[in-house]
């Protein structure tokens, strides 16, 4: 009998209080034929609402779920390297708190880690907005994007996993964890997977002004990378997001294709005028109207 792939999952979190116990719970529900979930560790940077009540009160009833604590916020790659330092586990899932996995996608993210040659795995995140205003619209479009170009070529996001002997710290100013990691896979000559079965839910903004600054911080990151690596994440390439666009039908949609075109042109514009200032966005605002499944 083979033995089972063990990994740890690192759940990160800032004043998830709405959102921590159901992501918790999607966790706990995982069903694990061929993998093993050894510790589940909450990284909760600076939250001061009921976050660390509710984990701590998670925790009576399941040993598997370990409280990390600090009292400041340093942002996410911040605590992705503390959580590198702590996790048992030689391969490690980074997990947002703001998401829901469905039941096999732990065990569809891990498999591919088989493969010595992998590195890196992705899910892939499929958000349950309602179709309410245009905003929610395009940003739906956005992941669907997203999709088409990450089956052409790996870009990953919202929930990856790794091998913690090949990237064990990360550059704790960067916006972009999963594409920091990206670089230094495929620098260290691993593949990175997409897989598309391992699919999670999350919530994309409810508000332009949201949207604009979700993917503000985002295009800050990725043109940082492009500016100190020469990394080129693959949404950049102008040929496969046309392709994408076709793909995925998007090109149908023209006034949901000029609008998201519109809010990509700004953010992009806003990212640029960041990068010049020396402004990062390595500890962003909290996006607050993607922190609640409710319709």
């Amino acid at each position: 009998m083979t033995d089972k792939l063990k990994c740890s999952v690192g759940v990160f979190a800032y004043n998830e209080e709405k959102q921590i116990e159901a992501m918790l719970q999607s966790l706990l529900d995982q069903s694990c034929d061929k993998i093993q979930i050894s510790e589940i560790l909450v990284m909760s940077s600076g939250s001061t609402d009921r976050t660390n009540e509710i984990v701590a009160e998670l925790m009576k009833s399941c040993a598997k779920i370990k409280l990390h604590n600090s009292s400041v916020r340093a942002g996410k790659a911040a605590a992705i390297n503390e959580f590198l330092g702590l996790a048992q586990e030689k391969i490690v899932v980074i997990a947002n708190a703001d998401t829901r996995l469905t039941p096999t996608c732990i065990e569809h993210l891990i498999l591919p880690l088989q493969d010595n040659s992998t590195g890196m795995t992705g899910g892939h995140a499929v958000p349950i907005n309602p179709d309410r205003s245009f905003t929610e619209k395009a940003a739906k479009w956005l992941w669907a994007l997203h999709h088409q170009i990450a089956l052409m070529s790996p870009k990953l996001g919202e929930l990856i996993a790794l091998r913690r002997d090949i990237v064990d710290q990360i550059d704790h100013s960067t916006a972009v964890d999963e594409a920091s990691i990206e670089y230094l896979m495929l620098k260290k000559h691993k593949h990175i997977v997409y897989v598309p079965e391992a699919i999670l839910y999350n919530c994309v903004p409810r508000k332009f002004s949201d949207f604009i600054c979700q993917r503000r911080r985002i295009n800050v990151g990725h043109l940082k990378l492009k500016k100190q690596h020469r990394y080129r994440v693959s949404t950049l390439s102008t040929h496969r997001v046309l392709k994408a666009v076709w793909q995925s039908g998007l090109v149908f949609h023209p006034l949901q294709f000029l609008y998201l075109a519109f809010c990509e042109s700004l953010a992009r514009t806003l990212a640029r005028f960041d990068i010049v200032r020396g402004r990062n966005h390595h500890i962003w605002k909290m996006v607050g109207s993607t922190k609640s499944f409710k319709s």
